[in-house]
């Protein structure tokens, strides 16, 4: 009997800690909790001859901003607008957080459209230095990228490309 119940309280223990956040996942977002604005967001096209599209200078600074919401809450929020139309986007972000990397992911296909006007898949993580978190920032690959629909002019006629994403955000100066 004493192994039974032994081996009771061992399978509770595993259930437990299963239930368990053991990736520290809201620790580490309150980390990170803060106002972010952008610092670099550039789109690089694959062919060499086409110049690379900075999308970051296209935004408007004051109406531009990353929140990263910490513990309890792991809800994000972007808001951007484009100084050559005026409108403004608001996208809901899901985060999560984890050993210098932070995941967002759009709450919903609305969100996921507004994120393609910035080049950004629904869903993207970007690394940071988790011993002193401050700078937000990633380099990846992306596929059917339409520069055309950033810059009618300068990319005209031009079929959705593939290149890299370089994304950095940066805090904002308290």
């Amino acid at each position: 009997m004493p192994s039974r119940t032994r081996a009771l309280a061992l399978c509770a223990a595993l259930l437990a800690l299963v239930g368990c956040d053991s990736t520290g996942s809201n620790r580490d977002l309150a980390a990170i909790d803060g106002v972010y604005i952008v610092d670099e967001l550039v789109f690089s096209p694959s062919a060499p001859a086409l110049p690379s599209a900075n999308v970051g200078a296209q935004l408007d600074p004051s109406r531009t901003r990353l929140e990263v919401f910490g513990s309890p809450s792991s809800n994000s929020l972007l808001g951007f607008r484009f100084i050559s139309d005026g409108a403004t986007e608001r996208v809901d972000l899901r985060a999560t957080a984890s050993r210098g990397r932070v995941t967002f992911e759009a709450v919903s296909t609305l969100d996921e459209i507004a994120l393609r006007r910035l080049f950004l898949p629904r869903s993207f993580s970007l690394d940071y230095d988790a011993a002193r978190p401050s700078t937000l920032s990633a380099s990846f690959p992306r596929t059917n990228v339409d520069l055309a629909a950033f810059d009618p002019v300068l990319y005209q006629g031009l079929p959705p490309l593939s290149g890299t994403l370089r994304v950095r955000f940066v805090p904002v100066a308290r």
